[in-house]
């Protein structure tokens, strides 16, 4: 699928708040109870009035109990780096080649109307520098996770807040291996289980979710797009 940034700006949020509306929907097929008849100040008893009192008084508390047991949800856009220079005997951490630097610029302009509100990256040149056009049209820092340690990282993407959107720069081997540990799935690799390596275009889109607050986020859906 080809997405032009009109098209993205406009995807993203839709899939973030598809179990919101649902949740919503839920919350209008519950029976609602008929409100009793409201009294005159003259027809009130003085006791119901000290219990009406103490009532709204207890009321922010049901709030903050309600809040731990609702639901979360958040988006995770995992990005490959794109092409870098080749790498040599001297240099194992080489820059971006002028077509990934052109690239970066293109994944950022498609995503400046996301929402994204954390951009991850590793510790290498090449990812590093994917998320730099982003992160500086954005005013977002980059926050840097190990390479060899991105599927403990997913712990850290499944504790994101409501609604965030993030974006994570990976590596051939590390994407599928993040998506599938937050239980998701990919299609079209290679016999390693690896993204192929001509493809740097590739954008997976994950809609996390948990049923409580307070729990472990896992996808609920994923998408496999294509930024051209």
């Amino acid at each position: 699928m080809k997405l032009t940034a009109l098209v993205l700006a406009g995807l993203l949020p839709i899939a973030a708040g598809l179990m919101p509306m649902a949740a919503a929907l839920s919350a209008l097929a519950a029976p609602t109870q008929q409100a009793p008849k409201q009294q005159t100040p003259q027809q009130q008893d003085p006791t119901q009035q000290t219990q009406r009192g103490q009532a709204q008084e207890q009321k922010p508390a049901s709030k903050v109990e309600e809040s731990k047991t609702s639901g979360r949800r958040a988006t995770v856009i995992f990005l490959r780096h794109a092409e870098a220079l080749p790498r040599t005997d001297g240099n194992q951490n080489p820059n971006l080649s002028d077509l990934g630097k052109a690239r970066a610029q293109l994944e950022a302009k498609t995503l400046a109307a996301a929402g994204i509100t954390r951009i991850f990256a590793t510790e290498l040149q090449r990812t590093q520098q994917t998320a730099t056009p982003l992160a500086e049209l954005l005013g977002l820092k980059i926050e840097q996770y190990r390479a060899r340690s991105s599927k403990a990282f997913t712990n850290t993407l499944r504790g994101l807040k409501d609604g965030e959107v993030a974006v994570v720069i990976g590596h051939s081997n590390t994407v599928p291996v993040m998506v599938k540990a937050l239980g998701g799935t990919l299609k079209d690799l290679d016999k390693k289980g690896y993204l192929p390596d001509t493809q740097h275009d590739r954008m997976i889109v994950q809609v996390l979710s948990s049923a409580k607050s307070d729990e472990a986020m896992n996808a609920l859906q994923t998408l496999d797009l294509r930024i051209n």
